[in-house]
């Protein structure tokens, strides 16, 4: 489950269906924040893998991730998790793992809202 001061509007999220058909992507909503925050909703992170970036604008070239938004900077992939890198120095001291935190690190570092394509 991901906490409430995680989270921010727009993130994409999933969550398990009562029903047990299986889980869905959810878009955090101000309505949904607090039912999180009341505990009668739960949510959960999406592992961030590489098929992700392409459906968040991202283009793959060299073994990194590009986006316009950041240049000069990229993304890359190691064991630990993802970074964003501007040219050899790490922009976050923490690997990124989710796509929630993706988005917010996204976010803090260019002011645009990452937007997924093909949902």
């Amino acid at each position: 489950m991901i906490a409430i001061n995680d989270l921010r509007i727009g993130n994409y999220t999933k969550i398990f269906q009562r029903s047990g058909k299986g889980k869905r992507i959810l878009i955090v909503t101000v309505n949904d924040l607090h039912q999180i925050e009341s505990g009668t909703l739960e949510v959960f992170p999406i592992d961030l893998v590489d098929a992700w970036l392409p459906r968040l604008g991202f283009s793959h070239s060299e073994g990194v991730f590009h986006s316009f938004h950041l240049s000069p900077g990229y993304v890359v992939h190691e064991p630990a998790g993802w970074f964003f890198m501007k040219r050899t120095m790490r922009m976050n001291e923490h690997p990124i793992l989710y796509v929630h935190q993706f988005q917010n690190l996204f976010y803090g570092l260019t002011g645009e809202e990452l937007v997924i394509r093909n949902l």
